[in-house]
């Protein structure tokens, strides 16, 4: 799968488009595809590390459009959306 890596605090430019494994769904956990995922203007700053907040460098978006792909054992909830 893809994946849009921010592997450094810098400019949008430094962001890196690269092939990843794909993800097994745990016990309790779900693997979904994402069809779409929304940038904002506090992402920008985020990944230049100028928000009031830096996070680790493993950080995830949240505003997805997305569909269950998998389930791991126990995993209960919406299949998507």
């Amino acid at each position: 799968m893809k994946a849009l890596l921010c592997l450094e605090f810098g400019p949008l430019e430094g962001l890196a488009l690269e092939e990843v494994s794909s993800p097994i769904a745990g016990n309790g956990e779900a693997v979904v595809a994402v069809k779409a995922a929304g940038v904002n203007f506090p992402d920008t700053l985020i990944v230049q590390g100028k928000y009031q907040i830096r996070p680790s460098l493993l950080f995830h978006r949240r505003g997805v459009r997305r569909r269950r792909q998998a389930s791991g054992r126990g995993c209960h909830g919406p299949e998507g959306g």
